[in-house]
């Protein structure tokens, strides 16, 4: 079960870097852009002490607002990310 959830948070974190590469940002700055703090996306904050960080839903949304994607197509991406479909 949890290398499954590891891989899932893996794929998450990585729709949300394809996102910002395709905006032409860095995920720096697509968590600027998204209202956060600079560093909130960095991969070195991924793990905190050992443990793998969740982006929260208020993340997500805030993403895909910034983006303009909706849910179904985050859901899609990390899908991609998870090979499947």
């Amino acid at each position: 079960m949890t290398e499954q959830l590891d891989w899932q948070n893996d794929a998450i974190w990585g729709a949300i870097d394809e996102i910002a590469a395709a905006s032409q940002m860095s995920a720096s700055r697509l968590a600027i852009v998204s209202g956060f703090d600079s560093t909130a996306f960095n991969k070195s904050k991924r793990v905190i002490r050992g443990q793998k960080r969740w982006p929260s839903m208020e993340v997500i949304a805030s993403v895909l607002q910034t983006a303009g994607m909706t849910y179904a197509e985050f859901g899609a991406l990390v899908d991609k990310k998870m090979g499947r479909r």
